[in-house]
């Protein structure tokens, strides 16, 4: 039998057969009826340990067997019991153990398939302006380029390569974001500074464009946060909001302060958001249908993951007249 060539079960059995010989011998030699019950309660003795230790062989074969399946990646396999005992709390642990483990399986298998899909859309976002780069190139390369279409491809090249600094630079912030590598301050921000410092980069384009800015809110309004990091986010956003706002459109940033967190509305004149695309904005590389050519689709995202790491949130819905995005930054764990 399997069970007998275990070699623990089998130098047991040799010495619990000793044991009983020789306390049959002595049980004969006190007494012959003695000695016959002895023989009785030996072999009963026997058999109750033989039986148990079978039991036991068999629940930690199976253990065994689970173990193996868990290494060969099948987690499926349950192993709870209702029983007492340390095999049924070794079972217990052996189970929660399988169970991080696939969960951690299969938390590794999402992060390898984000990281392919991540890879070919930077892959995809990367290789457009490139490729309009060097055809650039090539068209100036031409002896017979004019010098006025040779600025004006210049002026181009210089516009595709601010793109793509940017493009490069919002994806290593991004990048370190995700993988938590980013210390941000938890210093008093006061919002009005906050929304000064994210206009200022804005207020040419806005100018260009006749788009009305309109800033309301409490001047001593704060928040515990990170000064840049959330001019960044801010200005994503405002950028976004102008990009949509037609010309001679309104522009208009509310704060405000209450015990429970500080809340900031950016509100444009634009054309909105489609309804189907409200869902997924804050998606990264989402472009959503009223998207331009020259939208990435990072802005909005690497926005969100700014606020949130500060203990904040943020929607966007639309209004009657345009789009609205209401940031939050509480002032207790959300």
């Amino acid at each position: 039998m399997k069970f007998f060539r275990n070699p623990e079960i089998k130098n047991f059995s040799f010495l619990l057969l000793l044991i009983s010989l020789v306390g049959i011998i002595i049980s004969f030699i006190i007494n012959i009826l003695a000695g016959i019950l002895m023989i009785i309660i030996c072999f009963l003795f026997s058999v109750s340990i033989l039986i148990f230790m079978k039991y036991r062989y068999n629940r930690l074969s199976k253990l065994c067997n689970y173990l193996d399946n868990v290494i060969q990646g099948n987690y499926n396999l349950e192993i709870e019991d209702n029983y007492e005992g340390e095999l049924s709390i070794l079972k217990s642990q052996i189970y929660k153990t399988s169970i991080a483990m696939r969960e951690k399986a299969e938390t590794l298998t999402k992060d390898k398939i984000y990281l392919s899909e991540s890879l070919s859309d930077i892959s995809h976002q990367l290789k457009t302006p490139l490729t309009s780069m060097l055809i650039i190139l090539s068209l100036m390369k031409k002896s017979d380029l004019t010098s006025e279409k040779r600025f004006e491809l210049i002026r181009e090249l210089d516009t595709l390569i601010n793109r793509m600094d940017w493009l490069v630079t919002s994806l290593l912030k991004i990048s370190k974001l995700d993988a938590g590598t980013v210390q941000f301050s938890n210093n008093p921000v006061n919002v009005n500074e906050l929304i000064n410092n994210s206009c200022n980069p804005l207020l040419i384009p806005m100018e260009l464009k006749n788009i009305t800015l309109i800033i309301n809110g409490d001047n001593y309004a704060y928040f515990n946060g990170d000064m840049s990091w959330s001019v960044e986010a801010i200005t994503n956003i405002m950028k976004n909001c102008m990009e949509y706002t037609p010309k001679g459109g309104k522009l208009t940033i509310d704060f405000s302060e209450n015990p429970l967190y500080t809340q900031i509305n950016i509100s444009d004149t634009g054309i909105g958001i489609n309804d189907k695309d409200l869902p997924h904005i804050f998606e990264r590389f989402y472009k959503g249908s009223n998207s331009s050519q020259s939208s990435f689709g990072i802005g909005l995202n690497l926005s969100k993951k700014i606020i949130q790491k500060q203990n904040g949130t943020i929607k966007a819905n639309n209004t009657a007249d345009g789009s609205i995005f209401t940031i939050k930054f509480y002032k207790s764990a959300v």
